[in-house]
Parts: structure tokens; sequence; C-alpha cells
């Protein structure tokens, strides 16, 4: 229920066709909040963390998925803070690794410090690859179309939930 305490974050705008905002999320602390830009550098995509510092919301993070060379990755399509603010999680569904096209990746990124680090190795779908001569084509599995991600564990570990869309549990 809305109630007379109810007030708007911060606006997210844009620029061109960078379609910043496709996906946003806040911490359940109210203290950060992610957005994915997936039309960045022609669809490569970013994601932003901002965060409260003395009552202003301050760009703390631009993420990206700066190792690969891959264009229309969608990175930034789902994204996922956890409730205290200290790790997110960002899907590029459409992104080729490890030779397979659209497979699609996940990153998880510590932002507690002054930069963010990846956290982990970058967790991908498992089909996308081509078999011309056959007249064989494997859709991508668009690997990280949604996720979730946990609160930090007793142990120090993070869970993260990831929706791959046309995964058929069929890789080749």
């Amino acid at each position: 229920e809305l109630s007379a305490q109810t007030t708007v974050v911060k606006t997210i705008t844009g620029a061109g066709d960078d379609k910043a905002g496709s996906s946003v999320m806040l911490s359940r602390n109210g203290s950060c909040f992610i957005y994915g830009a997936t039309g960045k550098y022609s669809s490569k995509g970013e994601a932003y963390v901002y965060c409260l510092e003395a009552s202003t919301w301050q760009l703390k993070h631009t993420l990206n998925s700066a190792s690969s060379t891959d264009a229309e990755q969608d990175f930034g399509f789902s994204v996922a803070i956890n409730s205290d603010a200290n790790y997110v999680a960002v899907g590029a569904r459409f992104h080729d690794y490890d030779s397979k096209v659209n497979n699609g990746v996940v990153m998880v990124f510590n932002i507690s410090g002054a930069s963010a680090t990846q956290v982990g190795k970058t967790i991908s779908g498992e089909r996308g690859e081509s078999d011309l001569s056959s007249n064989n084509y494997y859709v991508g599995d668009e690997f990280g179309f949604s996720l979730a991600l946990s609160d930090t564990l007793a142990d120090g570990t993070i869970r993260v939930a990831i929706g791959g869309p046309k995964n058929d549990n069929s890789a080749t």
C-alpha cells in the first residue's frame, strides 16, 4: 500500500537509444539501486549502481562486460541487488560466450568497496552453437533473461538464481 511517505528515489534518464531503466532494482534497505541500459554502445549494454550518500544519490559504479568485444549483448537486461547492497548480479541474455551464439551470461559483482570487483567466474548458458554443415542451428539459451540474488549467507556466500527461457537442457 502506498502512503504519503512514498518518494521517488531518482529519475532514470538516458540518452538516445541507450534504453536506460530497461531493468531496475532497489536494495531492501533502500540505500542503493541498480539499473540496466541495454542499448548503450550499440546494445552491448551497461549497468549503473547508485547509492545514497549525504542525502544525495551518487553514481557509485558503472558495470559492463569489458572483456567482451561482442556487440548486442543486452548487458543489463536483468539486474539484482542483495538486501544489504553489497552484491549485484547483471544478466546479458544475448552475450556470445565461449564461441557460442546468444547463450547469455550473468556476472556477479561485489560493490561494497570503492571499485566493483567481479565475484567468481562469468556464468554462462550452455547452448548457442551452430553446425551449418548439417543444417543444425541451436538458438541460444538467453541465459540471464531473469535473475535473483540472495542475501549474504552465514558462511559468507551468496546464491544466484538465473533464468534462461530457451534452455531445453539438450546442449551438444
